[in-house]
């Protein structure tokens, strides 16, 4: 995996975020993957890509902008279970990268 074939990590945090921020109810995990791919213009090859045990590497990156919005205390601890979404302090943080993007 390369810097070119994925968005940075920082960025992808950033637009989960905007993503959630957005959502009308708590998103799963499929459509975060879907979204965030369809706004990034991910090719299907990079999609496809996995990991030795099998795994999307898209899923994983995901999966860890997700953690990282927790760890950060942006998202619910424990979330619900499948369910993704922002409490008030990331709603607040998504705010904000959105308007430094605008």
């Amino acid at each position: 995996m390369t810097a070119i074939d994925f968005p940075e990590p920082g960025v992808l945090q950033e637009r989960l975020a905007v993503m959630l921020l957005h959502c009308p109810r708590p998103a799963s995990p499929r459509e975060a993957y879907d979204r965030l791919a369809d706004e990034f213009e991910l090719t299907r090859e990079l999609l496809r890509r996995e990991l030795e045990n099998g795994d999307s590497q898209w899923h994983i990156l995901v999966r860890t902008a997700y953690k990282h919005l927790k760890d950060k205390g942006y998202a619910p601890q424990p979330p619900p279970i499948g369910k993704w979404r922002l409490n008030p302090a990331g709603r607040a943080f998504a705010e904000k990268v959105e308007k430094r993007a605008s």
